[in-house]
C-alpha cells in the first residue's frame, strides 16, 4: 500500500461539478487500496474576494486579521470536499491547520511551516481533507503561508507522513518549456530537478509555489504535477535529478520595477516579510504587484523618493548562462544574468511576442 498526498488547487475545486470530479480522482485511488491524505486550496477567486473585503479596512496583507479572513477560503473547500466524499460512502474528515496542528513561524501573510503533527493523519481509515495555506503559530495565532501556499502545506504533510509521492493537481498536465497558453508548441517535460523547478517558480511559473519546491528539495519529497481535468496520470516528476543545459522559460506580467536610492531599506523589509524580489542593481528591484500596498507602506516610513514602472514583463530562461538575444523591434529595458538563469525586462505589451521568439530560438 502506497501513501500519497494529493493537493488540489483553486481551479480544481472552483465549482460543485469540479469538486465532484476531484472526488472521483480520490475515489479511484482509494479503491486501489492506497492511503490518501488530501490538501485543498480555496475555490478559485475566493482568496482575492476575501482580500478585497479586508482592504476596506487595512492597507496591508501582513497582519493578524487579514490572515484570519483569508484563511477561511480553504476551510470552505475542505468541508465541501469532505461532504462530497462522505456522500459517496468514503470516510473523510476536514481538518484545519490549527487542528492538526501545522505549526508555523509567528509571521503573518508569508509565514513558513515549522512542523506537522501526524496524530490525526495516519490513524484509522478516514481520509483527512486538510485546508492548505494556513497554520497556527507557537503563539496560537492563525497564520497563512503566502499565495500558492497550499503547495507548501502538501509538501510539509508529505514529508511528515513519509509519503511515497506528493501529487500536485492543477489545470495543466505538467511542466512545460514555456506557458502552453502562449507558446502553442511548448514541450512537456517528463521530469525536472528541484533546482530547475525552484528557478522557474521563483521567476513566474505559477504551477508550483517557490517555497514548496525548496521545501521538497530540503526533505527529498518526490513531486508529481498533474491535471485534475485530464486522464493522463503521468504528468511531470520533480525530483533529485541532474539539471539540463536549458530547461525552460518563465515569465511574470504582474511585476513592479522599483527604483530608489534607498533600495537597501526596501530589500531589508522584503526579507523580513519573506517577500520574493529580483535585484537588478544597487538602485533597482522587481517585486510582484500583489505587494504594492506593502511597497507604499515602506515608502511612507522611509520618506524615499521612488520611481515605479508597472508596464513591464519579466522573462527568464532557466539553464546555464545564456545571453538572450531578440530582434530589434523588441525593446529590452534591463538584463540580469546569474549562474542558473538569465532574465530580461521588456515592455508589458511585448512580453508574449518575446517569449515566442525566445522559445523558437532555444527549443526548435
Amino acid at each position: 500500500m502506497s501513501t500519497y498526498v494529493l493537493k488540489f488547487g483553486g481551479s480544481s475545486v472552483a465549482t460543485v461539478a469540479r469538486i465532484e470530479n476531484v472526488t472521483s480522482i480520490i475515489q479511484n485511488l482509494h479503491e486501489k487500496g492506497h492511503r490518501l491524505i488530501v490538501v485543498v486550496s480555496a475555490m478559485q477567486g475566493v482568496t482575492n474576494q476575501l482580500l478585497a473585503l479586508a482592504r476596506n479596512f487595512t492597507d496591508t496583507n501582513y497582519n493578524r486579521e487579514s490572515d484570519v479572513i483569508i484563511s477561511t477560503g480553504e476551510q470552505v473547500s475542505s468541508g465541501l470536499l469532505a461532504l462530497c466524499l462522505q456522500k459517496r460512502g468514503i470516510s473523510a474528515k476536514s481538518l484545519q491547520g490549527w487542528q492538526i496542528p501545522i505549526v508555523t513561524e509567528s509571521l503573518f501573510g508569508e509565514s513558513s511551516i515549522k512542523s506537522v503533527s501526524t496524530d490525526l493523519l495516519l490513524g484509522g481509515n478516514i481520509i483527512p481533507v486538510i485546508s492548505g495555506f494556513q497554520g497556527i503559530s507557537e503563539n496560537n495565532e492563525i497564520t497563512t503561508i503566502g499565495r500558492g501556499g497550499s503547495d507548501a502545506s502538501a509538501v510539509a504533510v508529505a514529508n511528515a507522513v513519509m509519503a511515497d509521492e506528493c501529487f500536485i493537481y492543477t489545470d495543466v498536465d505538467g511542466i512545460y518549456t514555456a506557458d502552453p497558453r502562449i507558446v502553442l508548441n511548448a514541450q512537456k517535460l517528463q521530469c525536472i530537478s528541484y533546482e530547475e523547478m525552484a528557478e522557474l517558480s521563483f521567476y513566474g511559473a505559477k504551477v508550483l509555489q517557490h517555497k514548496s519546491v525548496n521545501l521538497a528539495h530540503d526533505h527529498n519529497v518526490k513531486l508529481r504535477v498533474l491535471s485534475s481535468f485530464s486522464s493522463d496520470g503521468v504528468g511531470t516528476i520533480v525530483d533529485n535529478l541532474d539539471p539540463k543545459e536549458i530547461t525552460g522559460i518563465a515569465h511574470n506580467i504582474s511585476s513592479i520595477l522599483i527604483e530608489t536610492e534607498k533600495i537597501s531599506e526596501f530589500i531589508k523589509i522584503f526579507e523580513q516579510r519573506n517577500i520574493n524580489f529580483i535585484k537588478l542593481s544597487h538602485k533597482q528591484v522587481i517585486v510582484d504587484k500583489s505587494h504594492k500596498a506593502d511597497i507604499q507602506d515602506i515608502m511612507q516610513r522611509s520618506g524615499a523618493d521612488v520611481k515605479f514602472d508597472e508596464n513591464i514583463g519579466v522573462i527568464t530562461v532557466v539553464g546555464q548562462r545564456n545571453n538572450i538575444q531578440l530582434s530589434k523591434n523588441i525593446h529590452v529595458k534591463y538584463r540580469r544574468v546569474s549562474e542558473r538563469s538569465s532574465s530580461i525586462v521588456v515592455p508589458f505589451q511585448q512580453t508574449e511576442i518575446a517569449i515566442v521568439e525566445i522559445h523558437r530560438k532555444l527549443f526548435q
